[in-house]
């Protein structure tokens, strides 16, 4: 039943010989004809300033009708750099992209009832990342007419990212002090000369 597209007016009559009612109906959509979509998201709960991080948006037909022009949005933080992103459709759904670059805004112009369209986004957190929380939405917006499947109605699904600071790098061991080529020459000739001297003295 969609509140607003169906009504029902009943009259009641009510005399000694009969009693009853008189039912009028406004025509009006079949119930549970309207579009229902639903958006799920997936994210890594920490990572490590300079890591990659992989983000998937799901977004499904729920209904029994087509969602045909449900858009979906994903507007990714500008800490992260080269972000790009690919899509795969199953159920009759079909991708408007494949790939592209950046945030997502796409409207799905073919989305058949349990169709689903699952979006895989890849960037990276810098290493100069301060650590924090890194937090991501992915909306939904259904055609005209639709509901959403989420909690209460809602048409958004949130992650939430903890980001640590970069790992710390090994310093490397001090390296050893070594002679070149000609310095090793001349060390060479320095004892010999030495060990010729003291085998002299030795002989007097």
């Amino acid at each position: 039943w969609v509140p607003g597209l169906n009504t029902v007016v009943v009259r009641v009559q009510s005399y000694h010989d009969y009693e009853g009612f008189l039912a009028a109906i406004k025509p009006g959509p079949v119930c549970g004809t309207a579009p229902r979509v639903s958006v799920a998201k997936t994210a890594p709960a920490t990572l490590a300033a300079g890591s990659p991080i992989t983000y998937t948006v799901t977004a499904s037909n729920t209904g029994s009708v087509p969602a045909d022009g449900t858009v979906v949005t994903d507007t990714l933080s500008t800490t992260l750099t080269n972000p790009t992103w690919t899509c795969v459709a199953s159920g009759g759904a079909a991708c408007p992209n494949p790939t592209a670059p950046g945030s997502l805004a796409e409207t799905i112009a073919t989305f058949p009832a349990g169709g689903s369209v699952v979006y895989t986004i890849n960037a990276t957190v810098p290493a100069t990342a301060p650590a924090g929380t890194l937090t991501n939405t992915a909306v939904l917006t259904p055609p005209a007419g639709g509901v959403c499947d989420g909690p209460g109605g809602a048409c958004d699904a949130t992650v939430t990212t903890t980001v640590s600071a970069p790992a710390a790098v090994p310093t490397p061991p001090a390296a050893v002090p070594t002679l070149g080529q000609w310095a090793l020459l001349l060390l060479s000739v320095l004892v010999g000369l030495s060990l010729l001297i003291q085998h002299r003295r030795g002989s007097r």
